[in-house]
Order: C-alpha cells, then structure tokens, then sequence
C-alpha cells in the first residue's frame, strides 16, 4: 500500500491553494478518506452498477466512456492524477458511465453521501466541490449523454 498520508497531504495542499480553505479544516475532511488500489483494466464504476464514491486520483490514469448497446464504445475524457471521479451525483443510482483504469492506479475515496453531509456544515468547501469538481463532472456528464442519444 502506498503512503495514504502523503496522498491526503498533497489533496490538502491542492484545495487549500485553490480555495484559501484552511489546511486544518481540510485535513478533517479529508480523515475519512481512504486507500484504494485499481489494477489496470479494474473498474471504478460500470455502467448500470452502483458507485456511491468520490475519488481522489493520486497516480494512475482512468477512461471515462461508455458502451452503446451496439457495442461501440466511446471515450469521453480520461482521468488522471489530481483528478477527481465521481460515477454519480445521487447516492443510490445506477451509474450511466464507465470508468475503468487504463494503468494501475492508486486513489483515496470517500462514500460521496457522507462527504456531502461533512462539506453541508462547511459553506467554503461545498463551494469549492460545486464550482470545481461537480460543474467539471456536470460538463463531462451531458456531454456522454448527448453521445448516448445522438449516435
């Protein structure tokens, strides 16, 4: 296992100097996050499974795409170190998407509903999720669906 310290302090330093939010608050947040190692071809979410995670990439680089029910498949965008995944916004829904290791990869991950209930007590960390993970996701979201219904 890799040092999940080091990961967690590299995460607190890349949202503390994005947001001023201070590296205190950040670490405590972050407490919960744990390790996860992805062998290259492992899935961190597969289309119609649950993935109730947000993850932090440290090293390793993902595919986001999908699968039409020709089985074409069409990659959207690919994840890398410093990245975030996420498969869904709503805990509990089937993924739409995708997102498989293309090497081996090592990431932190949190359950995305009990980080939601941890950043709601914090207004400068859920702005800092809304305006720099989730509208990026959003984007990359709609623009799948609207390959999903056009091809």
């Amino acid at each position: 296992m890799k040092d999940i310290n080091r990961y967690k302090e590299e995460l607190t330093d890349s949202i503390a100097s994005q947001s001023g939010i201070s590296p205190q608050l950040i670490t405590g947040i972050l407490a919960k996050f744990s390790y996860k190692h992805y062998k290259k071809g492992d899935y961190f979410a597969k289309q119609g499974e649950r993935c109730n995670h947000i993850a932090y990439v440290c090293e390793g680089l993902f595919s986001m795409h999908i699968i039409k029910e020709d089985g074409t498949q069409y990659i959207k965008t690919f994840i890398k170190p410093n990245d975030f995944l996420m498969a869904t916004f709503r805990p509990g829904e089937e993924s739409t998407i995708n997102i498989q290791a293309l090497q081996d990869a090592h990431v932190i991950a949190e359950d995305y509903a009990v980080f939601k209930t941890v950043i709601e007590k914090i207004p400068e960390m859920q702005l800092f999720v809304q305006t720099k993970i989730e509208t990026y996701l959003e984007k990359v979201y709609r623009q799948m669906e609207r390959i999903t219904y056009s091809v």
